[in-house]
């Protein structure tokens, strides 16, 4: 498999959860801490997709640096199709909107870490890492609107 055909997949996971979180944002208009939750959310992964757009031109500059054979492929494919299945179904109500999304990030980082630690080249692994680290970060985003909500349990003191 060429470059732009291995992170095509993973820009378009990218750019599904972007629509994904879209619809949300205007699902969930009603609520403004809801609607802004998805619409900067939707913001992230549109930049996210548009980073690996970019790194596509890069990479094919200097292919050597860019290991395709260390890409887990069904993975990035399983994810795709998760996306895109998740994407196609009425939500329901906000609880399955956010426990949805908070298992498509949290399976999108493991993807990214994934493919950061198997890359040779320290520029791609960062940029796998970097992605990882968004990832993380939204969960966490999305963990805390649950928690807030009474989604998710509180976290217990420490």
């Amino acid at each position: 498999m060429d470059i732009p055909n291995c992170l095509a997949p993973l820009e378009r996971i990218e750019e599904g959860l972007g629509d994904l979180y879209e619809r949300f944002a205007v699902r969930f208009a009603d609520d403004p801490d809801a609607a802004f939750l998805f619409k900067r959310l939707y913001l992230d992964e549109k930049s996210h997709a548009a980073t690996l757009d970019a790194e596509k031109g890069l990479v094919r500059r200097d292919p050597a640096a860019f290991d395709v054979a260390a890409m887990d492929c069904q993975e990035i494919e399983a994810l795709t199709e998760r996306v895109a299945d998740f994407t196609t179904h009425v939500v329901p109500d906000l609880a399955t909107a956010v426990l949805g999304a908070l298992e498509l990030e949290c399976a999108a980082a493991r993807l990214h870490r994934g493919n950061a630690a198997r890359q040779a080249d320290s520029a791609v692994a960062k940029l796998f890492d970097y992605l990882a680290r968004c990832d993380d970060r939204h969960a966490e985003d999305l963990r805390q609107f649950a928690r807030s909500r009474d989604i998710l349990p509180a976290r217990p003191d420490r």
